[in-house]
């Protein structure tokens, strides 16, 4: 089977974008899946057009997102354009030095709008922590899906 959207090198493609837009900030694994979720689902925060589709079940990525992020980051760290720090108790991942000029490098619309919306994700999220990205996007997403909605008002009126 042959996986359209967010295969390892799509996804490692946004992780880099991510961590280049970063710059010298070291994120957590659960901060870049978050980000990655608002990174390809922009509209849903205000932001610009999204880079997928806005497709029904699209609070479910974040379930999922953990496996692909390890993946992408394995390979980021063989290819030299992450590196992975110790943030006290936590471990991080910042661009490598190669990161910028092997991103320069690649000219397709795709990768181009990777960039630009990793740097509105940086704009707009900041340095934010896991569980403010966890409150503003993780919530969002969940409440963005009309189908949960109906879901949720359906359990709160069996419920009385």
């Amino acid at each position: 089977m042959i996986q359209v959207l967010n295969g390892p090198i799509e996804m490692a493609l946004r992780v880099i974008a991510l961590l280049d837009a970063y710059e010298d900030v070291p994120l957590s694994r659960e901060q870049l899946i978050l980000l990655d979720h608002a990174l390809i689902h922009s509209a849903d925060y205000d932001g610009p057009p999204s880079l997928h589709p806005p497709l029904p079940a699209r609070e479910s990525e974040l379930s999922v997102k953990r496996s692909q992020v390890n993946a992408a980051l394995q390979l980021l760290v063989r290819a030299g354009l992450a590196d992975i720090q110790s943030r006290g108790p936590e471990v991080g991942v910042r661009a490598a030095d190669g990161a910028r000029p092997f991103l320069q490098l690649l000219e397709t619309p795709y990768a181009r709008r990777c960039g630009e919306l990793a740097r509105w994700t940086r704009e707009v999220f900041g340095e934010a922590s896991v569980i403010d990205l966890d409150r503003r996007i993780g919530l969002l997403a969940a409440r963005s899906v009309p189908n949960r909605r109906d879901a949720e008002n359906r359990d709160s009126t069996t419920e009385d």
